[in-house]
């Protein structure tokens, strides 16, 4: 009888993993800071700017 191999994580979910870990910690370290009125959903948001909008 032949055993069924599991199908391997394609990349994009192996790097969502720390990606989503990051984004917690970031965040974190945004409330602890005092930034009380960003939330998670932000960061789609935030991914998006480009270095001159930020200057």
């Amino acid at each position: 009888m032949e055993s069924v191999q599991p199908l391997p994580r394609m990349i994009g979910a192996l790097l969502r993993i720390p990606f989503q870990q990051t984004v917690a910690r970031v965040y974190q370290r945004l409330m602890e800071a005092g930034y009380t009125d960003l939330r998670p959903t932000h960061f789609v948001l935030l991914q998006q700017l480009r270095r001159r909008a930020c200057e």
